[in-house]
C-alpha cells in the first residue's frame, strides 16, 4: 500500500511538493490523498490534479509496483482508456494470472469496442475464475458482439451442462428456491414481453409474489436462440421466465418441444413503447461500462448530441419497424396459436389500469392460487427509477410525437397490422 498521509491537508502538500519537487515520497503522499479525495467526491479537477503528480514518477514504476494500481486507478477515472490498457498490459507481463487485471483490461477494451481483444482477455480471465458467472456472461455477451452467436450458444449449453449450479445471470441460491416452488406444485410461468412494457414490474411481481426465483432462456433479452439446458430448467417448473422472444411460429413450437405448452404475450401500443425506449436508451448511452459501450456501438456518433425530436426520428426509421411487427406478428399467433399451445394475450394498458387483477388473471391462467401469492411483497405503486418505470403513460406519444412522427407511425402500424392500437 502506499503511505498513509492522514494528519496533512492537502495544500501542505502541495507546498511541500513545490518546495521539494524531487522528493517521490512527498508525491506520493500527496498522490495518495488526491486519490482517497477523488473516491469521495468524484473532482474531475482532482482527477487530473492527481494525473499531473503522477506523470514525473513514471520512470519510477517498475521500482514501485504498487504505483501501476493507482495510476491505472487515475486512468480510469479520467476515461483514458488507451493509457490505462497500456498500464494494465505492462502489469500483466508481470502479473499474466492476476484476474483482476484481466477484468480491468476487459473494461479497457471495452471502452474502445475492441472485441476482440476483450474475447481474449475474457477467456484468460475464465482460465483464472472458471466459476464466476460475470466472466461467463461477458463472454457469451462478447461472442454476441462479434456476431458469433452459434458460439455463443454452444459455449453457454456446454458450460452450464458442466456446472448446473454456477448462477450465470441468476441470483444464488436458484437452484434450492426452484426446488422449493416445484415442491408446492407451481409451474413454469413463461411471460413474452413487449421491449418497454412494464417487463420489469411483471417478473418482478411474480417472482415477489409466488417466491420463485427468475429464469432465462435466450441469450439475452432481443434474443433469438434458446439455449437448450436453460429450456430444460425452465420445463422443471418452479420458475418465472420474462423475455422478449422472436415472433416467429417455429420459435413457439421448440418451445413447446422443450416442455412449456403455455405463456402469456404481453403488449402495448408501440408508440408509447418507443418514446420510453428512446428516453431508457439516452440513459443506457451515457453508461461507461459494457452496456453503455453496446448501447453506443449501435447507435450513430453524434446522437448524444441530438435533441429527443430526432432521437424520435431515428427510432422510427429504424427500430420502430422491427417492433411494429414483433407487435402486429405477435397478435396473429396469439389468435391461432400452433396445436397444443395456449397463448394468453395481455396488455400494458389493461394492466396499468388494473394492475391487482392483471396478476389475478395471470395466476388463473396458470392454474396457481391465491394461497401462494403474497401480496404484500409486490409494488403495486412503483416511483420514477424503480424496476425501470419511468412514468408509465399510455397516450404521452399524442403530444410527445410531431403530427408527422404520428403520421409516420401509424402507416407503419397499419403495415404491420397492429390493428389492436388503430
Amino acid at each position: 500500500m502506499l503511505p498513509s498521509v492522514k494528519d496533512d491537508t492537502l495544500e501542505p502538500l502541495r507546498e511541500r511538493l513545490r518546495q521539494q519537487p524531487e522528493d517521490a515520497e512527498t508525491r506520493l503522499g500527496l498522490i495518495n490523498h488526491l486519490v482517497s479525495h477523488h473516491g469521495k467526491i468524484g473532482d474531475e479537477k482532482i482527477i487530473a490534479e492527481a494525473m499531473d503528480v503522477i506523470a514525473p514518477l513514471h520512470p519510477m514504476l517498475d521500482a514501485l509496483p504498487e504505483l501501476y494500481l493507482v495510476k491505472a486507478t487515475l486512468e480510469k477515472a479520467a476515461g483514458k482508456w488507451l493509457q490505462l490498457q497500456e498500464t494494465l498490459e505492462h502489469m500483466l507481463r508481470r502479473r499474466p494470472d492476476d484476474a483482476n487485471l484481466l477484468r480491468s483490461l476487459s473494461d479497457a477494451y471495452i471502452a474502445q469496442q475492441k472485441w476482440s481483444e476483450v474475447l481474449s482477455v475474457i477467456k484468460r480471465y475464465r482460465e483464472c475464475l472458471p466459476d464466476d458467472p460475470n466472466g461467463m456472461d461477458l463472454l457469451i455477451a462478447t461472442l454476441l458482439e462479434l456476431g458469433r452467436e452459434d458460439e455463443a450458444v454452444r459455449t453457454a449449453d456446454a458450460v452450464l451442462r458442466q456446472r448446473p449450479g454456477m448462477d450465470f445471470r441468476r441470483k444464488t441460491g436458484f437452484l434450492q428456491q426452484q426446488g422449493q416452488a416445484r415442491s408446492k406444485g407451481l409451474p413454469a410461468i413463461l411471460i413474452n414481453t413487449q421491449y418497454k412494457s412494464g417487463t420489469n414490474f411483471i417478473s418482478d411481481g411474480l417472482c415477489k409474489g409466488l417466491d420463485m426465483p427468475f429464469c432465462w432462456i435466450t441469450l439475452f433479452n432481443l434474443g433469438h436462440r434458446i439455449v437448450p439446458r436453460q429450456l430444460e430448467v425452465l420445463a422443471r417448473g418452479g420458475a418465472v421466465c420474462q423475455q422478449h422472444l422472436p415472433p416467429d411460429r417455429d420459435f413457439v413450437g421448440e418451445i413447446s418441444d422443450g416442455g412449456i405448452d403455455r405463456f402469456i404475450t404481453h403488449v402495448r401500443d408501440p408508440r408509447q413503447s418507443m418514446l420510453s425506449a428512446v428516453h431508457y436508451e439516452s440513459k443506457e448511452y451515457q453508461r461507461s461500462d459494457f452496456v453503455g459501450a453496446q448501447t453506443r456501438a449501435r447507435l450513430p456518433d453524434n446522437y448524444g448530441e441530438w435533441s429527443l425530436s430526432e432521437r424520435i426520428d431515428h427510432y422510427i426509421g429504424d427500430a420502430f419497424v422491427w417492433w411494429a411487427n414483433w407487435t402486429g406478428t405477435w397478435l396473429t399467433i396469439a389468435a391461432a396459436p400452433p396445436n397444443g399451445v395456449t397463448i394468453r394475450l395481455s396488455t400494458f394498458e389493461a394492466m396499468k389500469a388494473d394492475n391487482r387483477g392483471y396478476f389475478e388473471q395471470t395466476l388463473e391462467f396458470y392454474g396457481v392460487s391465491e394461497a401462494h401469492f403474497d401480496w404484500s411483497l409486490v409494488n403495486f405503486d412503483p416511483k420514477p427509477g424503480d424496476l425501470h418505470f419511468r412514468k408509465g403513460a399510455t397516450d404521452e406519444w399524442k403530444s410527445a410525437l410531431t403530427p408527422q412522427q404520428r403520421h409516420d407511425c401509424e402507416q407503419i402500424m397499419r403495415q404491420a397490422k397492429v390493428d389492436l392500437y388503430l
